[in-house]
């Protein structure tokens, strides 16, 4: 059995028209009115999605009569649509879609039915003509109403410029807007055409017709799958090639696996379980010899796996970080944390080593220092690799270019990044609402400083809380109330 490396997918839009009707919605599914869901409000969230809006024209909207029927009036109130239609909605402008019972027809503004009420499902309009469907047979109308393509396809797509697939008598062929099968049908599957050629399967195997229905490629492929908008996957005998928009192959059918194509036209490849990469001209861009390869990141590089160890890649299919290390991750600013051997260590995206894997952590990056954790403690190294805060702290968290956050022995405060004490290490609790303020706890006791531990607030609280973007929510002899930064009590004041 031939199966794709990764999914293809067809990205649409489905819209549902809802009606809103006496405080309850109706969608309409499948061709029929159901209800959708009792709620007051017409613009919740969870509808908002699904609604199909227009403005109103200027003879006034759609209505619904107190037994349930549909029609419309005009600005002055008289009815121009009669109010005998289970539902009705504008198929495109100045035409409607109207249903009773299960069967819909079309009419246009002026109530005159043009379409008459019989067919299995609404209306779509595209270029002067919409798809009709009866009594589970298909074909197409005009905008006048009147049939133009006969409605005797058992299945039917839209057009693709000037032919649409149709089939008929369990076979695939085409016609044109004026209802010739310019290819008769008699295939058992089809594509639709792309710069004037499908594919086509008969006798169980795929090959390319034109437009004249002339054999482009001989029928011999076990499957097709598009990778790219000119460029095929091709599947025989087990194994896989890539054919381009004109028919041609351009690489040899001898993959096990070939993955979609992405913006630039690079896919993925497997050959005896072993990971390369393929340009949209059969070039190979990057060896297959890697046990997994990763989907290319943002900045155009992509991790692979070799002989167990990681490293990294471009779209050129460059080595840029050679697959020596345990584990990637991204640390910003060109920087990435490597682990080997369980520890860790930091390198550029271009893979120069900036500070050798003796870490315990993945290191942070914050602005020109390296945060990191050996020996259990944690730490500060600048980018000359000096450690301009010793590793004796059991947390430390980076506020701006000279002050950071640390904790020891159970206690929080600020230091510099000299490693002297702005604030000192005393604190029992720490919140930061801000990198300028801090809420700390003291001998029981809550209140407010900043990174050169002047009080804000004094130590008078009991509990205390963010309660918004300038407000404190703080309690203070068994009683909630609301302070700003400056102490101020601005609401449920005692």
């Amino acid at each position: 059995m031939i199966t794709t490396l990764l999914g293809l997918y067809t990205h649409g839009v489905t819209a549902q028209v809802i009606d809103y009707v006496d405080d309850k919605y109706y969608k309409l599914e499948d061709g029929e009115v159901k209800p959708y869901k009792t709620i007051k409000d017409p613009y919740s969230s969870d509808l908002a999605s699904l609604m199909v809006t227009s403005a109103p024209e200027f003879e006034g909207d759609i209505q619904t009569s107190a037994d349930g029927k549909q029609g419309k009036k005009d600005a002055d109130g008289k009815i121009v649509i009669p109010f005998i239609y289970d539902a009705l909605y504008m198929a495109t402008e100045g035409l409607y879609n109207a249903r009773i019972k299960r069967k819909w027809g079309l009419v246009n503004s002026a109530g005159k039915v043009l379409a008459p009420i019989e067919y299995d499902k609404p209306f779509s309009f595209d270029y002067e003509l919409s798809m009709a469907k009866k009594n589970g047979q298909w074909g197409w109308i005009d905008m006048s109403g009147k049939t133009v393509i006969p409605i005797v396809y058992q299945e039917a797509e839209g057009f693709v410029k000037k032919l649409a697939r149709v089939k008929k008598g369990n076979l695939w062929g085409w016609v044109n807007k004026t209802g010739k099968e310019v290819i008769p049908p008699a295939y058992d599957d089809s594509k639709n055409f792309i710069d004037g050629l499908a594919f086509i399967k008969k006798n169980q195997k795929w090959g390319l017709i034109n437009e004249s229905d002339k054999v482009v490629v001989k029928p011999q492929y076990d499957v097709v799958v598009y990778i790219t908008y000119r460029l095929t996957a091709v599947g025989k005998d087990n194994y896989w090639g890539m054919m381009n928009g004109k028919g041609k192959l351009v690489s040899r059918i001898e993959y096990d696996a070939i993955g979609t194509c992405d913006i630039d036209d690079i896919a993925p490849i497997v050959k005896k379980g072993k990971w390369g990469l393929i340009n949209n001209h059969g070039k190979i861009v990057l060896p297959i010899e890697y046990d997994r390869l990763a989907a290319f990141k943002w900045n155009k590089t992509a991790d692979v796996v070799k002989d167990g160890k990681m490293g990294r890649i471009n779209k050129s299919g460059e080595v840029i970080v050679p697959p020596l290390y345990d584990s990637l991750i991204d640390r910003g600013d060109n920087m990435i944390a490597v682990q080997l051997n369980k520890k860790w260590g930091l390198i550029t995206s271009s893979g120069k080593e900036i500070l050798p894997a003796n870490y315990d952590e993945p290191l942070t990056v914050k602005s020109t220092y390296y945060i990191g954790k050996k020996n259990g403690s944690y730490g500060v190294v600048s980018q000359g690799q000096k450690a301009v805060i010793p590793f004796i702290y059991d947390n430390l968290e980076f506020i701006d270019d000279n002050h950071f956050l640390v904790k020891k022995d159970d206690k929080f405060g600020i230091i510099t990044k000299d490693n002297n004490p702005s604030v000192p290490i005393i604190y029992e609790k720490v919140l930061k609402p801000s990198n300028d303020k801090f809420l700390v706890k003291k001998e029981g006791k809550w209140g407010c400083i900043d990174t050169e531990n002047n009080i804000k607030i004094p130590f008078v609280y009991d509990e205390i809380r963010i309660g918004g973007m300038n407000t404190l929510k703080v309690k203070k002899e068994g009683k909630w109330f609301y302070i700003d930064f400056t102490g101020k009590c601005v609401k449920d004041c005692p």
